[in-house]
């Protein structure tokens, strides 16, 4: 009897350890290369990314090729790495070591966060008009990203909360947006990384 109680017990906490990572199909937006985390980190860490997502912007100038910005927490702890990369006509990102010059016309961006436990990224075509020196966002897409437990994925969607960038200061923006389940916190919670447009300067940033 007590070799079958022990027996059901490793069966049981087998059965509880296995987990399921989330991933995503891509998404694109409706106008209103992966990265695989390899440390393991504690619930704590997991809630300080969280704050730090919250708190996080950065302007990178789309006349230059590749930029990332390491992203600390207030006692200067590692959180992740916020990102934006041009891609060239076939989808591919130029490399960081290329001189990369932003043209009139369209360009194509990828930005991303890459954090301990919530990964996620989408690309942008953004069109800066030549005589008005103005940014037009075209099309947000292929959204994708990599959660690790305690958390699960509901829904992601990708918009486009203003499409042009207007003389008076407003930039032009698309989102990101991720809705997570918190388990074992309980409830729901929404992060969206963005991408914002002001002439040659590109904003990204975190909710």
């Amino acid at each position: 009897m007590i070799k079958r109680f022990f027996s059901l017990f490793i069966v049981a906490v087998t059965a509880l350890s296995v987990v399921t990572l989330g991933f995503s199909p891509a998404a694109e937006a409706n106008e209103t290369n992966s990265f695989t985390p390899t440390t393991t980190t504690t619930e704590l860490q997991k809630i300080v990314e969280l704050k730090t997502l919250k708190e996080t912007t950065h302007t990178f100038d789309m006349t230059e090729g590749k930029q990332e910005k390491k992203v600390y927490d207030e006692n200067n702890n590692f959180v992740g790495v916020l990102g934006a990369v041009p891609i060239d006509d076939n989808g591919s990102e130029i490399s960081p070591q290329a001189s990369y010059k932003l043209k009139y016309g369209d360009n194509k961006w990828k930005v991303y966060w890459y954090g301990v436990s919530l990964n996620f990224s989408f690309r942008v075509i953004i069109n800066v008009n030549k005589k008005s020196k103005l940014a037009t966002i075209k099309k947000a897409y292929d959204g994708w990203y990599f959660v690790t437990p305690p958390y699960t994925v509901k829904k992601d969607k990708i918009t486009i909360p203003r499409k042009k960038e207007k003389n008076y200061g407003y930039k032009a923006e698309a989102r990101y947006t991720l809705t997570l389940n918190t388990t074992p916190w309980g409830g729901e919670w929404q992060t969206y990384l963005f991408a914002r447009a002001q002439g040659t300067n590109l904003q990204t940033g975190t909710n």
